[in-house]
């Protein structure tokens, strides 16, 4: 970062806000707070988890101070792989996570010791737009890796249901990847589309849809996550431990292949 200032010749503040030049405006404000799983409050994390009202002048600082993060890490990683650049110093080692009895769907080698938990939600254009580098990561380990998936949100969405509804079905996961694929976030319309689609039993299909045991069974998993500390998506999960910078690809994949390494 201050290599490139230097080239501008500006400080590594003046660069910083150069960056964000052009960048942060109020529609990108707003639709950055509309890809987080927070569409009307923002967490603060003090000695508890804090909500603050997104139009409050509290929430209009955080979510400001977290786009320009997010802005920043896209920058950085930017640099890493335009320069090649070898960190040699590690970042300290999360602490595992061990949370219980969460909704799992897994793919891949299910028989693998390495379990890469991707902790998402469906409403969260962040985690759509990240689940394409996460098929290419899928597609060059699933030999090697169990790769697994679960909701979270701060409410229990249309699409998050009619996954479950076609998990009832064994097909959790090409509706996972229709969802995902759609251009827009899906309505219930939409959904009950891609479920013909998919060839399910539509009558079956519309039972569970409407069936609170399956809202309820997710609204507890959202639970489970949060009084965990997860407040946020996409969240990556490598063999209980969390991703620090879950929006940097580099940071993923290479926490991803010392983890099996190890057990190679």
């Amino acid at each position: 970062m201050e290599l490139e200032a230097q080239k501008q010749k500006l400080s590594v503040l003046e660069f910083k806000e150069s960056l964000f030049k052009g960048k942060i405006t109020h529609e990108s404000i707003v639709n950055f707070a509309k890809h987080t799983s927070y569409p009307n409050t923002v967490p603060e994390l003090r000695e508890t988890l804090v909500f603050h009202d997104l139009n409050s002048i509290k929430g209009q600082e955080l979510l400001m101070t977290r786009y320009k993060k997010y802005l920043l890490n896209q920058f950085v990683d930017s640099l890493k792989k335009a320069h090649q650049i070898t960190i040699l110093l590690k970042p300290p080692k999360p602490p595992k996570i061990t949370i219980n009895d969460l909704i799992v769907h897994y793919k891949g080698n299910l028989n693998s010791p390495v379990t890469f938990l991707v902790i998402s939600d469906f409403d969260c254009h962040i985690c759509k737009e990240q689940n394409t580098f996460l098929e290419k990561l899928f597609n060059q380990y699933k030999g090697k890796v169990r790769f697994g998936f679960t909701h979270y949100s701060s409410y229990v969405s249309n699409s998050a249901i009619a996954s479950e509804c076609s998990s009832n079905q064994g097909k959790f996961w090409e509706m996972h990847d229709s969802i995902f694929n759609a251009k827009v976030i899906p309505d219930s319309v939409s959904l009950f589309r891609m479920a013909k689609n998919l060839k399910l039993d539509m009558n079956a299909f519309g039972i569970d849809f409407k069936n609170k045991a399956i809202s309820e069974k997710i609204k507890d998993n959202l639970l489970k996550l949060e009084s965990a500390g997860i407040y946020g998506t996409p969240t990556i999960m490598i063999n209980d431990r969390l991703i620090f910078n879950s929006t940097s690809i580099n940071e993923i994949e290479k926490m991803l292949k010392e983890e099996i390494e190890k057990v190679n």
